[in-house]
């Protein structure tokens, strides 16, 4: 159970960082989504008034979790949380189940964090009965109740939202109690799947639905541009037709100054009026050009004599390709009314164009066209036709009002320009633009994908199913049909409601059956958990019933026996602590004895290691061993040089002592454990008992009743023995053999190094004797070669020394290679002197002698260093400039030998080569005699 002040910190913190955390994240999405309602149009201000309005209290709730009210703070954020979020089917209309979830675990998240588990469950039942309101009042009520809000908005951010304190549900998960985790599991166990089938069922039908609606559009615009298909077609027919009748062209042949009034215009005239007839609600003008593009004939009179030679519907036909043409529709500037046209040339039997028959067709034909493919009872589909080069409506059988206007983003210039065209209806920039980019992209990619979904203008920008089909004769023209996205997936929204209410039917029976359950389930254990707290607290009489033979029954029994053990174990705890605290004790004195041991050893290795001499270090080992562990006798024997015998090399009791006097030696592997522990190399104890009592019998040692030997190995070879006794029984155990294994191998690193730097000392003396007796020769050979055996220095200059100046001083110096120091006597002829050897690797070479220029002057000790720091300097050059002419002498000889051996190689027979070694021989050792004799003493070579 956790201590109340560390939770009631818990709800303080926890509080306080939700808190904190739900009003930025709230806070954040507020500025996010008012952001997005300004650029993009989508009305969102209610749920960023919800939003704002709960961030505000997140943040007062994490200030009052500051000032220790936790409580309060949770309190006032949850309630606003629920009574807001009543607000949302009005709000958020159509999203209820998302926004029902969010709020449910929302409260539940924020409830398990910072309240306690009372008040949790309390809030958490509050936010489950607010998130079922939310979602029945959004089911049921009229699909035009509330304000519809963009999913796109909402929808993320419920998924967001509930993911986050879904989370936090379920890492406190593990504090809540077991009949709480299996009501969870339960609903969690019994939703989930009812969840997966349901959006398995939604996901089913809405994409059956959705193929269904797109195959009935992309039918019905189908054939919506096949009847406009086949007007235009028909037109472009009949007019081709029409313009071959003889009366049209006779009338055209005449001249200009004989057709008024004439017959032929008459006939011409009555033939056109004829035309017009088949059909005179959408037919508005048949009229005649001449080969100047001058309307000659026109049944609408008010044209009659305009120049129309810069109409398409003159140019193309007339001076481009000679085939009936059909226009775009336009207004024309002469007749306010949105007009196609349909024009031919008119030609004799030679081929040759006499003028143009021009029909104008008022743009409602369009209109009818694309209306007549629907049904008329049919409200929640629309058609219309649009010309997609600048996306102009020229039909809509929904909204009339919006033909000859354009839903791309056109520039104002472009309107402009359109306008003035005739293709664009009049007015201001806005009235005439609206601009719809879902649309626009769709269309631009209708021959690739016939089908999509975008915003539809006819039903206040909802989403429609919408499929378009382009028109042959026409390219650039596109029929669209449309249907609202809400009516025709009507079905799959019914399914739905009734797919969450019964799966709400069903997690409420499963809430009520989890409850039950659980309770049964759970009684049991709180029982135990109950039996166990009075065993806990020191009532070991307390049993648990058993009622049952399931697990929980078999736990319960498990437990009584498990405290009728515990009851029996307390009772022979005290005799098992007493016994246990004993070994303790005896292990802690054992590993006392050890440490100490570790200590001596450390001691003894310490003090050993500095001894470089084998005759004082072996002694000083048997003394400190003796000495630090107390043993009565310590012997060293080391192996002799045919690894025969264990010589004693060193001990310090009497008898040992006698023993050592008299070369006392063991064979190996023969004579006691010391001979067998130097022929297998493993430690042995020998105790005053059994078949070991036959080795003590040393009269030299009577009180020996306990004798180990450790053997004495350096680099894996057995080198000697310890041999160490006591005058006690059975004094030595395997535990002293290991710490003493230790010292043992410390004593033959010791030994070994010992005879190493002997050896070392050794062969360094003899190398030293012999490299200064070769010194002393070759500066006697030197001296023997010089005529001049020193130099002098005076003040009144400096001269070579010929002979050699004898005196007391030198003498001394030559003889013992010491400083010899001149007191001052006093006397003028006997003046301070100083005498130092010149001395390379301890041979004396020759002497610095220098005498000071005062009688009573003394020598001062700084003034002798100088000196001899100078003599070391002297002598140092003096070696270094005899070994460079020695260098220079054997480089000259190896010349001269190169030289000759050159030119002996160079001779081709025998004679030459012998009289070319002996010259080059004699001339090398200065004109010497050489001779060579090759057989037997009679024949010389010279």
């Amino acid at each position: 159970m956790s201590n109340p002040d560390t939770q009631a910190e818990r709800l303080e913190r926890n509080t306080y960082r939700i808190s904190l955390a739900t009003g930025i994240v709230l806070a954040i999405v507020s500025i996010i989504s008012l952001i997005s309602t300004i650029q993009t149009g989508l009305y969102a201000f209610l749920g960023i008034i919800v939003t704002a309005l709960i961030s505000i209290a997140a943040f007062i709730s994490a200030w009052l979790g500051r000032r220790h009210r936790p409580g309060l703070g949770s309190t006032i954020l949850l309630g606003s949380i629920l009574v807001i979020s009543l607000s949302l089917p009005v709000m958020a209309k159509g999203q209820g189940l998302a926004l029902g979830i969010m709020v449910a675990v929302l409260v539940s998240g924020i409830a398990t964090a910072t309240l306690a588990p009372a008040a949790a469950g309390r809030a958490s039942s509050a936010a489950l009965a607010v998130g079922v309101i939310i979602t029945l009042v959004d089911l049921y009520t009229p699909s035009d109740f509330g304000t519809p809000t963009d999913p796109r908005i909402t929808i993320p951010v419920a998924v967001v939202m509930s993911i986050g304190y879904g989370i936090v549900i379920l890492t406190r998960f593990r504090n809540f109690s077991l009949r709480t985790k299996l009501i969870i599991s339960f609903i969690g166990v019994t939703i989930l799947p009812l969840a997966v089938l349901g959006y398995q069922s939604y996901q089913t039908t809405d994409r059956l639905l959705r193929s269904q609606t797109d195959t009935k559009l992309l039918n019905l615009a189908s054939l919506s541009a096949d009847s406009v298909d086949t007007f235009i077609q028909t037109q472009l027919d009949s007019v081709r037709t029409e313009a071959q009748i003889i009366d049209l062209l006779d009338y055209l042949k005449l001249p200009a100054s004989q057709r008024a009034n004439s017959l032929e215009e008459a006939r011409a005239i009555k033939i056109l009026q004829s035309f017009q007839r088949k059909d005179p609600i959408f037919i508005t003008s048949y009229a005649l050009l001449d080969l100047k593009g001058i309307d000659v004939i026109d049944t609408f009179v008010d044209d009659i004599g305009l120049d129309k030679s810069n109409r398409d519907y003159f140019i193309k036909p007339m001076l481009i390709n000679g085939l009936p043409y059909v226009s775009q529709v336009t207004i024309s500037p002469n007749y306010d009314v949105p007009s196609l046209y349909f024009s031919a040339p008119v030609r004799d039997q030679y081929g040759a164009t006499w003028g143009i028959l021009r029909v104008r067709y008022s743009a409602s034909i369009l209109q009818r066209l694309i209306t007549t493919t629907l049904k008329a009872d049919e409200v929640n589909e629309y058609a219309l036709l649009v010309d997609t080069q600048y996306h102009i409506r020229l039909a809509h059988s929904s909204d009339p009002s919006l033909n000859f206007k354009s839903y791309t983003d056109l520039t104002p210039a472009q309107a402009v320009e359109l306008q003035k065209e005739g293709r664009l209806a009049p007015g201001n920039y806005n009235d005439v633009v609206g601009p719809m980019p879902e649309t626009v992209n769709a269309v631009n990619a209708i021959d690739d994908q016939p089908t999509f979904t975008a915003p539809g203008s006819a039903f206040g920008g909802i989403q429609t199913l919408s499929a378009g089909m382009r028109l042959k004769t026409i390219p650039t023209w596109v029929a669209v049909v449309r249907e609202s996205e809400a009516e025709a997936l009507l079905p799959v929204v019914v399914q739905t409601r009734n797919t969450i209410m019964l799966s709400m039917l069903i997690a409420g029976l499963a809430a009520v059956a989890a409850l039950v359950i659980a309770q049964i389930l759970s009684n049991p254990i709180i029982h135990l958990a109950s039996i166990a707290g009075q065993v806990a607290s020191g009532n070991l009489s307390a049993r648990a019933r058993v009622n049952t033979q399931d697990e929980v029954g078999n736990l319960a029994s498990t437990f009584n026996t498990m405290t009728d053990t515990l009851q029996t174990t307390l009772t022979g705890l005290e005799q098992r602590v007493e016994e246990r605290t004993a070994d303790l004790q005896q292990a802690t004195l054992q590993s006392e004895k050890r440490a100490r041991d570790l200590q001596t050893i450390s001691e003894v290795s310490g003090s050993i290691a500095t001894e470089q001499k084998t005759e004082r270090l072996l002694p000083l080992v048997a003394r400190l061993v003796s000495e630090k562990f107390g043993f009565y006798h310590v012997g060293i024997f080391l192996l002799d040089s045919s690894r025969r015998y264990a010589v004693l090399q060193a001990t310090n009791s009497e008898g040992g002592w006698r023993m050592l006097k008299r070369g006392h030696k063991l064979e190996v592997g023969i004579s006691g454990i010391v001979g067998r522990v130097a022929q297998t190399g493993n430690p042995r104890i020998a105790l005053d008992v059994g078949e070991d009592a036959t080795f003590f019998n040393n009269p030299e040692l009577p009180a020996t009743h306990s004798e180990m030997a450790l053997p004495l190995k350096a680099r894996g070879e057995i080198i000697g023995v310890l041999d160490v006794q006591s005058t006690e029984e059975a004094a030595f155990s395997q535990t002293d053999v290991n710490t003493l294994g230790i010292l043992a191998d410390q004593v033959a690193i010791a030994i070994e190094n010992a005879r190493l730097f002997s050896e070392v000392q050794r062969t360094l003396a003899e190398t030293q004797a012999l490299y200064g007796q070769y010194v002393g020769q070759e500066w006697s050979r030197q001296a023997a070669k010089r005529a001049q055996v020193g130099y002098q220095q005076t003040l009144a200059g400096g001269k070579p020394v010929e002979e050699l100046v004898e005196s007391e001083e030198i003498r001394q110096a030559m003889e013992k290679g010491e400083i010899v120091v001149r007191a001052p006597t006093g006397q003028a002829e006997n003046l301070p002197t100083l005498t130092i050897p010149l001395k390379v690797r301890e041979q004396t070479i020759g002497v610095l002698n220098v005498r000071l220029p005062r009688s009573d002057k003394k020598w001062e000790d700084t003034e002798i260093n100088m000196v001899r720091s100078i003599s070391e300097r002297v002598t140092l050059a003096l070696e270094n400039a005899r070994l460079y002419q020695d260098a220079q002498r054997r480089a000259a000889r190896e010349r001269s030998i190169s030289e000759i051996s050159s030119k002996i190689s160079t001779a081709a027979d025998i004679d030459a080569i012998l009289r070319s070694t002996v010259e080059e021989l004699g001339k090398s050792l200065g004109n010497a005699e050489v001779a060579i004799q090759i057989g037997d003493d009679s024949v010389i070579k010279e």
